[in-house]
């Protein structure tokens, strides 16, 4: 996210190639936090469906609340996220 916010785009890339490949099958809400603060929703919305398909406790407690999830909170996707998590709106 720092080298995102750089606009270090080829090392932001190796970052999160790094961490999809290291954590992803560990940590997949990482690696859509990641996606969703670059604005790259459809990525996002990918590895959060595979969040809740591990039952990943942070996509519980973050999803609502972390902040690099904003840009994603006016899509579609995202309400019906919550209501297959049987959270409010």
């Amino acid at each position: 996210m720092i080298y995102h916010t750089l606009r270090r785009k080829g090392d932001a890339d190796a970052a999160l190639a790094d961490l999809t490949r290291e954590s992803g099958d560990t940590w997949p809400y990482s690696v859509a936090t990641g996606y969703a603060y670059r604005g790259e929703c459809n990525e996002a919305f990918k590895w959060l469906e595979t969040v809740l398909v591990s039952r990943d406790s942070d996509l519980l407690e973050g999803i609502r609340g972390d902040p690099e999830f904003a840009a994603l909170r006016e899509d579609a996707r995202y309400k019906a996220l919550l209501r297959k998590m049987n959270l409010a709106e």
